[in-house]
């Protein structure tokens, strides 16, 4: 019984699994328009495998319906060709194609062949970088194919959506179409379609910071190229898997993987697989400090790629080859294939990569002494990556401006920075998220374990059977029969479930209504009570400042907060001692939000209980015990407090931006130390408590550091050198005056782009 069993299965294999073999020997045999359908049903098994045989298969296709004219068979034949054209990045030659498709759909109502044209259109867009445009293609063939209900091109639109939004750095749109893909599976089955989608999850969820996701999907991609002994899906699955391993830090297991996908790609003389896995492999090379082999790599790839003519691919080793050359100390160089790799993904849309190259530029920059242009490019990038959702990007310009600020002394700005960086970092490589890619990885390694079992168990069975088969060749032939007939049976129920599908789509579009306009009412609901969340966050805040400012006569004073669209950390305060002293705080917590909100409530209560205190400086050191003690996490607070009594101001600081000192018997400006380590950093912390003598007209001006670091159109920012001069302009009036007109300057250089930062001014001015 188990010979038996045994000679079922492989009567299968040659049934089924050398289905090629099988249409290359039936096309033999055949002429005249049987001979057309082989030759297409060739076109579809080969694929990208052997990419001018599809080509050949095809014209030889044409030739025929020439004297044997179909216009429907034809218009599928030019799409097969004109794909395979897409996938050797000829899109001429796939233009060329389409045309010819459009000749022909202009005479008949194949309304299949409409969207299988705007299909191939949108990869063509796509493979000349005209994204949008491709966009607008993809939405016709989709348009078309919800007529047609073909589940087939459903999947293969969403996935081609995804790719293109990838590409836009849209990632999170990306990551959605490829999810709508994967669920249609549950009642599909096509392992080609499904290795695709599995691979381009793996892609988006690599790209997003979820590596865990990514690694699981990468593995079952590979596990389905095995199964279909798809030599170039193996090495391209072998790749991503490294790839992973790479940005995990596991620099062995990376390598590994780079080089079994290298030895495929070699085998296969595939060379955009091996730009690829040179690239990576000079990836490794640099995070291990070997910069002479990685720039090697970094060239081969980058000369394979040349020729190519892909924007896309050229950039990625132009920007790598700069990295290098900044770690050799040869700037100029450096700062030259970055601006090349950042021009070039501008070009294309691609603002990830273009911000990724701004960013190291940025740090190029801060080496060369341009410590200003190195914070604007920074910032830019940071924008931009903010928009994308890449979280390896995002946590790379944290680390990036972090150093640059460090490295001009601006250390408040530069522990924010870092703390933003450990966050990100933080939620990438959390404890579960390595405990879930150890377990697939152990899985992984089990899976091969049986794998190889099976293989020698059917092995040993393959021995066995040689030495029975010539006493079952009767029985083979019987069973062959057998099969036969059971594949015309389920090719008869296949035809009656699609039958029954065609019957149930028009319901289940229905019941996608319903629950596409209760997803609505949800998210509006949803939507409603954010808003009334942020609302009631916003007056919370609001309600923390003082209701009315001093009422002194020797001095007058004006405040003003001018919030951005999220609540913020910025808070002010005042306090009147009973010995006639006034005692100011001005606050900037890290962050915005609910967790922003937390620490000015804790902050604000501390002010009000240590106010009194005989040394302002002893409230900044107790104020910054307190909430260290309370562990906040990842939450500070910069600070700083000013006593005036008596034409005396004494002031400290905990990180604050320094004060602005206008003498109006000089008219000059000076600048008020406010430096110290922000509340919440260290457990214990003395700071630094100076005075000076005010005169009559002398004006003294605090802000957060919203206003120097507000961004315009063009992603520069206002910087801190502005503000003595602001101050010179406006000193001899009054302190309202002198906030008007800083909050001119903020307007006019904002110019309509929104603010993204609260922003706070305190002025007082000295009237005897």
């Amino acid at each position: 019984m188990k010979h038996l069993l045994f000679i079922l299965f492989l009567a299968q294999h040659i049934l089924f699994a050398n289905n090629v073999d099988s249409l290359k020997t039936r096309l033999e045999k055949v002429e005249g328009k049987p001979r057309i359908n082989i030759l297409m049903e060739l076109m579809k098994a080969i694929g990208r495998d052997n990419v001018r045989e599809v080509i050949l298969y095809g014209d030889e296709a044409l030739a025929l319906l020439k004297k044997q004219p179909d216009q429907i068979k034809e218009t599928d034949v030019l799409f097969l060709k004109g794909w395979t054209y897409t996938l050797m990045n000829k899109s001429d030659s796939a233009r060329i194609i389409t045309d010819r498709m459009n000749k022909i759909l202009s005479e008949t109502e194949y309304k299949k062949g409409r969207m299988l044209e705007s299909f191939l259109n949108a990869r063509i867009l796509r493979n000349k970088n005209k994204y949008e445009d491709a966009l607008t293609a993809l939405q016709n063939a989709q348009s078309i194919n919800d007529d047609l209900k073909e589940t087939l091109f459903k999947i293969r639109i969403l996935n081609e959506f995804g790719s293109v939004y990838r590409r836009l750095s849209r990632f999170n749109d990306a990551l959605e179409m490829h999810t709508r893909a994967l669920a249609i599976f549950e009642d599909y089955t096509d392992d080609d379609e499904l290795t695709s989608t599995y691979v381009f999850l793996g892609i988006i969820n690599d790209i997003l910071g979820n590596y865990d996701k990514a690694l699981f999907y990468h593995q079952q991609a590979l596990g389905l190229n095995k199964k279909q002994n798809d030599i170039s899906g193996i090495a391209g699955s072998l790749h991503n898997i490294g790839i992973l391993y790479q940005k995990i830090a596991k620099y062995d297991q990376a390598l590994d993987y780079y080089n079994q996908a290298l030895k495929y790609w070699k085998e296969l003389n595939n060379q955009n697989g091996l730009s690829s896995t040179y690239n990576s492999l000079g990836a490794v090379n640099e995070l291990t400090d070997n910069y002479t082999e990685a720039l090697k790599y970094y060239k081969m790839a980058l000369e394979i790629l040349e020729k190519t003519g892909s924007k896309y691919s050229i950039s990625i080793p132009l920007n790598n080859i700069g990295s290098i050359y900044e770690k050799l100390g040869l700037l100029n160089e450096a700062a030259d294939y970055l601006q090349r790799a950042m021009e070039l993904r501008e070009s294309i849309g691609d603002k990830n990569g273009a911000a990724g190259s701004m960013i190291r530029l940025a740090d190029v920059y801060n080496k060369q002494g341009k410590s200003d242009l190195a914070i604007r490019t920074a910032k830019k990038g940071l924008e931009i990556v903010k928009g994308t959702g890449g979280l390896s990007s995002i946590r790379e310009a944290h680390s990036v401006i972090s150093d640059i600020y460090e490295h001009n002394g601006y250390y408040k700005e530069a522990l924010d920075e870092y703390k933003n960086y450990k966050v990100v970092h933080d939620s990438m490589f959390n404890s579960e998220s390595q405990q879930v890619i150890a377990e697939l990885q152990e899985k992984y390694k089990s899976d091969e374990q049986k794998q190889q079992i099976e293989i020698l168990e059917k092995q040993s069975e393959i021995d066995t059977l040689y030495r029975t088969l010539l006493m079952g060749g009767l029985l083979f032939v019987l069973l062959t029969l057998v099969l036969l007939y059971n594949r015309y049976r389920h090719k008869q129920s296949a035809h009656h479930a699609l039958k029954q599908l065609h019957e149930t789509e028009i319901e289940r579009a229905n019941l996608l209504a319903q629950t596409a306009v209760a997803r609505a009412a949800i998210m509006q609901t949803e939507y409603d009570q954010k808003k009334k969340e942020l609302d009631a966050a916003r007056d919370l805040q609001l309600s923390m400042l003082p209701s009315k400012l001093p009422d002194n006569n020797n001095v007058t004073f004006s405040a003003l907060m001018l919030t951005a669209t999220e609540v913020g950390g910025d808070y002010y305060d005042f306090y009147e001692n009973d010995d006639g002293a006034i005692t100011i705080a001005v606050g900037d917590a890290t962050g915005h939000g609910a967790q922003a909100g937390i620490i000015v409530t804790a902050a604000k209560s501390l002010f009000n209980l240590l106010s009194g205190e005989k040394n302002i400086s002893d409230i900044l050191r107790k104020s910054n015990y307190a909430i260290r003690k309370m562990q906040f996490t990842n939450l500070f607070m910069a600070f700083a407090v000013l006593r005036l009594k008596d034409n005396v101001l004494e002031f400290a600081g905990a990180g604050m931006p320094p004060a602005v000192l206008y003498r109006a018997e000089t008219k000059q400006v000076e600048s008020l130390s406010l430096k110290g380590l922000p509340f919440g950093s260290v457990n214990d912390h003395n700071y630094l408590q100076n005075s000076i003598r005010l005169n009559k007209g002398d004006v003294i001006a605090l802000m957060s550091d919203g206003f120097p670091e507000l961004f315009n159109s063009k992603q520069e920012s206002l910087g801190f050198e502005i503000i003595p001069q602001l101050l010179k302009e406006s000193g001899e009036k009054s302190p309202d005056e002198i906030i008007s007109h800083f909050k001119k300057t903020a307007d006019e250089w904002l110019d309509g782009t929104k603010q993204h930062d609260d922003i706070t001014f305190v002025v007082m001015k000295m009237n005897a």
